[in-house]
């Protein structure tokens, strides 16, 4: 498993481009954009809130918040370093 920087990561895509690379359903609220969480099929459209300018999001119905890494991890069912491996097989760029 080749080793990934999470900064360095996270410095080349913010949270909304993840949320579009998961294909996220996502309305405008405020400074916030919320939608479904298609994991927990719980809550409705605002169980899943993002704010952009913080580059954090947290599901209300599985209590799970962070940063795009972890977003990705969430909704993938996987662990944080193979949602960065994922990140990073979608936008390419340095290892």
């Amino acid at each position: 498993m080749p080793f990934i920087d999470f900064a360095e990561l996270k410095s080349r895509i913010t949270i909304m481009q993840g949320a579009q690379l998961l294909a996220l359903a996502l309305k405008p609220s405020g400074n916030q954009q919320r939608g479904s969480c298609p994991i927990c099929n719980t809550g409705g459209d605002r169980a899943l809130v993002i704010t952009p300018e913080r580059g954090l999001f947290y599901c209300f119905p599985s209590k799970t918040g962070g940063d795009l890494i972890k977003l990705v991890a969430h909704i993938k069912g996987c662990s944080q370093n193979e949602a960065a491996q994922l990140i990073q097989s979608q936008i390419g760029g340095p290892v």
